[in-house]
């Protein structure tokens, strides 16, 4: 399992395995401001992560698991 599927299962983030070449890759963006969060813990930080996380969700990268509440 690698260290992004690690981190988006912790997450309970589940990718549609989509794949745009129109847009970035929002998940994976999402998930880097997330470690950064992790790493140096800031507002900035984590509401980059909800921002770009809601957008990967709404373009159909993603979806949350049902049972898992964001932290």
């Amino acid at each position: 399992m690698s260290k992004e599927e690690k981190l988006m299962y912790h997450l309970g983030i589940v990718s549609t395995g989509v794949q745009r070449s129109d847009m970035p890759d929002y998940l994976t963006i999402a998930l880097q401001w997330y470690e950064h969060y992790e790493s140096s813990p800031n507002n900035h930080s984590i509401n980059n992560y909800h921002h770009y996380i809601r957008l990967a969700e709404e373009f159909g990268l993603c979806y949350r698991s049902d049972d898992f509440t964001i932290p």
